[in-house]
């Protein structure tokens, strides 16, 4: 089963000074800016049907703010939209939707005639702190090349100058991705002593574990599933099998001032539908340059083991401090008194 984004009937199919062309999803428009002449360049309008997920509700990490809630059959793992079209100049013009159950509609301007790659995707950013907006979200996609939650397959489409192209629909189909991102992909300042933490989820199908690789810093900490020391990879909760989590506490604290570079690939099998994945996503973030507080770990002692202090004359007699426990009297037995 399958959802189709609809475009309201109401929209506006025209603005003044530019070329706008509404579809069930969205718009591309390639008007060349000069008042509406679409004589230089051509439009792109197109259909996005949304994969539904094979769970009712599809769980999320106890932790991570839910800022969306399901609506207008947009899944809930999909909280930004991304319209990515690579033109016959092999540009990438990349256009994100940050309320995609508000807005409908983009406009990329000035594609050139000829051969156009077009993606529809969709990223889940619930696991942005609480008060984060569009330019947290804008700038870990610009950063980083996150795994979205739902992807199409690219399709190739003809541009013709003064023409609208219909790319027609396009099937968004649910994929592995990363969440829960502790510390945040390309956070700095992080405390040396922070554990790196992320978990895996899917829509579709379950992680397999044996598909999980993880490296930091270039050590393998997971290989094929099997966790070193100091890795540790679980059902984030026994009932969601959608949510893989992944810990690392290495046995001693990062360098100051380091980049902790992490790699991670995961699959989904999905039988006759074939293996969605993960192929080596790449993130990193940086720890303060600050040392860590001194800890306070003692000297080791042994008991009493305060040296005596040298008196002298006093070599054969017994010290006012000894390396073991005598008694505070002096080493021989002397009476106090004598009887007459």
């Amino acid at each position: 089963m399958r959802n189709v984004w609809r475009m309201p009937s109401s929209v506006v199919t025209s603005l003044v000074g530019r070329c706008l062309v509404t579809a069930a999803l969205a718009v591309f428009a390639g008007c060349s800016g000069d008042g509406g002449s679409r004589s230089q360049s051509g439009a792109l309008s197109l259909n996005a049907q949304w994969e539904a997920a094979d769970r009712s509700q599809p769980r999320r990490l106890a932790t991570i703010d839910q800022a969306f809630t399901p609506a207008d059959e947009i899944p809930e793992r999909v909280t930004v939209v991304e319209v990515r079209v690579t033109d016959a100049a092999q540009v990438v013009h990349r256009v994100f939707i940050f309320n995609p159950r508000d807005n409908r509609s983009v406009d990329i301007t000035e594609l050139p005639p000829g051969p156009a790659i077009v993606e529809v995707l969709g990223y889940d950013f619930s696991f942005l702190p609480s008060g984060s907006g569009d330019d947290e979200a804008r700038a870990l996609l610009e950063q980083f090349a996150l795994p979205p939650s739902y992807a199409s397959d690219p399709i190739t489409v003809q541009i013709v100058p003064g023409e609208l192209t219909d790319a027609g629909t396009i099937d968004v189909l649910a994929r592995p991705f990363v969440t829960g991102f502790v510390p945040l992909p390309g956070e700095s300042n992080v405390p040396r002593d922070t554990p790196v933490f992320f978990a895996f989820a899917t829509d579709r199908g379950d992680i397999a574990r044996d598909s999980v690789e993880i490296s930091v810093n270039g050590l393998p900490v997971v290989v094929a599933g099997v966790e070193a020391e100091g890795a540790l990879l679980n059902l984030c909760d026994d009932s969601a099998p959608d949510l893989l989590c992944f810990s690392y506490n290495p046995s001693a604290p990062f360098a100051p001032g380091e980049r902790i570079e992490v790699e991670a690939s995961a699959s989904v099998r999905l039988g006759a539908e074939g293996v969605r994945s993960i192929e080596e996503f790449q993130y990193f973030f940086d720890t303060t340059s600050e040392t860590l507080p001194a800890t306070a770990t003692p000297t080791e002692v042994g008991p009493a083991t305060e040296t005596p202090t040298e008196i002298e004359g006093t070599a054969t007699e017994s010290p006012t401090e000894t390396a073991t426990p005598l008694p505070t009297s002096t080493a021989t037995e002397v009476p106090t008194a004598t009887e007459e």
